[in-house]
């Protein structure tokens, strides 16, 4: 398996900013009752903190530092759990499958730190 250095970070970091574009831009405009808008204030909010966190975790990725990697990585996680959490699952909308694949991106690259970081 060859691991390209930057396309999972940056595949983390481009799927969070488009998140949060889509968020601002069509799904709050079009929210119909409070309980949806409040999910996705929130939403919004937690992507906008996985997308400053993913820069740093690029910049890890070239430098070898495997270890902050992966704690960057799994700092922006937790954001996205924050949106995970305020997601009624069987309710759905389209922040349901966004957070599905960010959070596989970002483990998976929090995975793979953790195989390259010395022990």
């Amino acid at each position: 398996m060859f691991f390209k250095r930057y396309d999972l970070t940056y595949t983390s970091h481009e799927n969070g900013f488009v998140t949060v574009s889509q968020i601002r831009d069509y799904l709050l405009p079009k929210a119909k009752n409070s309980r949806d808008k409040a999910v996705f204030m929130a939403c919004e909010i937690a992507y906008k903190a996985v997308v400053s966190r993913l820069p740093s975790a690029d910049q890890s990725m070239p430098r070898g530092d495997y270890v902050a990697l992966k704690a960057q990585q799994n700092q922006a996680l937790c954001y996205v759990k924050v949106c995970i959490r305020r997601t009624n699952f069987f309710r759905r909308t389209p922040v349901v499958g966004v957070n599905y694949w960010e959070t596989l991106a970002i483990k998976i690259t929090s995975i793979a730190a953790q195989i390259l970081a010395p022990s």
